[in-house]
């Protein structure tokens, strides 16, 4: 490894302004992954003016000549993210895998994208489809436990929770399972 690897975090960008820069299948991905986030997406073709930056939490740069762009997004005071760039970027995007609100991430941190979408592939076949439903219960068990005032219990009893949940057979299964 030649640097310390990328801590990884969610950014919630719901109502936050982000841009793409670039066209193409990269660009449109790109565009989809913040607009899935609720992020309100500006595009621009090349390098965006001050205008088209004001208030972007993210810059994501599809372009091959990206340092301008990368230059404008900072001074804006956007974080930067060059596909296939990781000494240009201030984040890496990982692969996810998604079931409802449980995220799952893999990343290289930027250096080999390939090896981490493969590797989400594998965990994307190997996590249940019953693990949404699961982590759903999870939740309102432990809500319900707040609320009430409970001293919430050890990782190992949501852990011995969490496992029939996961080889239940369906998402109602995996509920009662959870909550058993």
């Amino acid at each position: 490894m030649t640097s310390p690897p990328p801590l990884l975090a969610g950014l919630r960008l719901s109502g936050r302004r982000a841009c793409v820069v670039g066209v193409g299948r990269d660009a449109e991905r790109r565009v989809r992954d913040l607009e899935r986030c609720g992020a309100e997406v500006v595009t621009v073709d090349s390098a965006p003016d001050a205008t088209e930056l004001a208030g972007c939490r993210v810059v994501v740069i599809c372009v091959d000549d990206w340092a301008e762009a990368a230059e404008a997004a900072r001074a804006a005071g956007a974080l930067v993210y060059v596909p296939d760039v990781p000494e240009a970027s201030d984040l890496v995007m990982a692969a996810i895998v998604r079931r409802g609100d449980l995220q799952v991430a893999v990343s290289t941190g930027g250096r080999t994208p390939g090896g981490a979408r493969r590797l989400k592939e594998l965990v994307d076949e190997w996590l249940p489809p019953t693990a949404a439903a699961a982590i759903d219960a999870m939740a309102a068990v432990r809500a319900e436990m707040r609320d009430a005032g409970d001293r919430l219990p050890a990782y190992e009893v949501w852990a011995a929770a969490l496992d029939p949940g996961l080889s239940a057979g369906d998402d109602d299964a995996a509920a009662a399972a959870v909550r058993a």
